[in-house]
């Protein structure tokens, strides 16, 4: 996802990878913009804080957005704010997938069963538990 032309704390910064360079946003520069603690933030609002940083753009995501987000305190006033993910991670820990190969390997005479295509909207829809 290409970065959003704002950059009001001054956070971007390039990352070398090899012979790869790619824009991100560092959130201890940001530490260094406003007052705030991101270490006592918990991780999963870094992530936003950074997708934040990533989005500005003056129209869905401001500067008064960023600075509640990374001023956050338990209990504090709620804020909406824009959460824009570049892409979406779906995993499965319930093993559900592992179980079901395992009966069909004991069970061959189902192996039918496996070839019948199911849409992604049912899978998605059966499981919610």
């Amino acid at each position: 996802m290409a970065i959003a032309a704002g950059n009001s704390f001054g956070t971007r910064d390039k990352l070398n990878v090899g012979a790869q360079s790619f824009d991100i946003h560092r959130l201890e520069l940001l530490e260094k913009k406003i007052p705030c603690h991101l270490a006592k933030l918990p991780f999963s609002l870094r992530i936003l804080l950074e997708n934040l940083l990533r989005c500005e753009d003056g129209r869905f995501v401001h500067p008064d957005d960023i600075r509640a987000l990374a001023n956050w305190t338990p209990g504090a006033a709620e804020k909406e704010i824009a959460f824009m993910p570049a892409r979406i991670l779906l995993q499965d820990f319930t093993g559900v997938w592992n179980i079901s190969r395992a009966w069909f390997a004991r069970c061959p005479r189902e192996a039918e069963l496996r070839r019948i295509p199911i849409p992604l909207s049912a899978r998605i829809r059966t499981r919610r538990w």
